[in-house]
């Protein structure tokens, strides 16, 4: 299986991709400075992800998951800016 990273799934309220503007943060994210859950698995499902599950908050702020692409389950992360990537 080969996994490409794919840009934040994230868009600002103008329409561009967040993180192409300087000082940019996601729309969702908290006042700490991290994604919600709930934003996490959007993301994840935005990515083309389905069965999301295991979704845990790791020490960096990142969030970890484990999720089906196709019919095989993969570990995922997905950090501050919703940007979606293999583990």
């Amino acid at each position: 299986m080969l996994l490409q990273h794919r840009p934040s799934a994230f868009v600002s309220v103008s329409g561009t991709a967040l993180g192409k503007e300087p000082n940019q943060k996601p729309v969702a994210e908290t006042a700490l400075g991290g994604l919600a859950e709930n934003d996490a698995r959007a993301a994840i499902e935005a990515d083309g992800y389905k069965k999301v599950r295991a979704i845990n908050k790791a020490a960096d702020g990142t969030w970890r998951a484990r999720a089906l692409r196709g019919t095989t389950e993969v570990a995922l992360r997905v950090d501050a800016t919703g940007s979606v990537s293999a583990d």
